[in-house]
């Protein structure tokens, strides 16, 4: 069965758990699952970062806070657009940003802190400048209406394991537990590292020869 839908995928979170008497639970276990992808499940797993889920957003900063995304995740990047020339803000903790920008005049903002639902800037800018938000996005989350998404059609693998270490408070010592956990650990481990290759890796190394020619 294909991994490809909503409904697929609880259909064969059934099949691998092999009990009828759980079928109701079984969209908990993949609300359950979502959280932990994106979140991460402890220290040693942590969530789901992947280039699918990177998002870029364009606004006008023209106050010392602004609303982050309703979607918003994780930042990545943030800068703003001074005379034509692009530059990166500085991400500071909140008591970082009160302390180093508090008593400042407005001016051109060259740090910011994420504020619960808002970007604090500091220093507040003294007028309307062009910003550039590249963050990551939460995961959209499965339903009858939201049958797939970017997670599930790149990683339904992912999905899988995730939703069936869900019901281990059903299974208590079934001992395919610790099968699924080291499934979703080294598959969670996989992407990450096919991840870092993308975006670092940029083809073999050459060696450069005295005088500039390489073999």
């Amino acid at each position: 069965m294909a991994l490809d839908t909503y409904a697929n995928l609880q259909a064969s979170v059934a099949d691998w758990l092999g009990r009828d008497d759980l079928t109701t639970y079984i969209p908990d276990f993949i609300s359950l699952a979502e959280t932990a992808i994106q979140n991460g499940i402890n220290p040693t797993t942590p969530g789901l970062r992947v280039r699918q889920l990177l998002k870029r957003a364009t606004a006008t900063l023209d106050e010392e806070y602004e609303q982050v995304p309703t979607d918003y995740l994780q930042m990545e990047r943030l800068t703003i657009t001074v005379a034509g020339n692009e530059y990166p803000l500085d991400f500071l903790s909140n008591v970082e940003l009160v302390q180093t920008y508090g008593a400042n005049a407005p001016g051109t903002p060259a740090a910011y802190a994420v504020v619960g639902e808002t970007i604090q800037f500091g220093p507040a800018p003294s007028s309307a400048i062009p910003m550039e938000m590249v963050y990551y996005r939460t995961i959209p989350k499965l339903s009858d209406s939201t049958t797939t998404n970017v997670v599930l059609t790149n990683y339904p693998n992912l999905y899988l394991f995730a939703s069936l270490l869900m019901a281990e408070p059903f299974l208590k010592n079934d001992q395919r537990l610790q099968t699924w956990a080291d499934l979703y650990q080294s598959t969670m481990q996989g992407i990450t590292a096919t991840e870092q290759r993308a975006i670092f890796n940029s083809g073999p190394l050459r060696v450069r020869l005295e005088g500039g020619a390489t073999p």
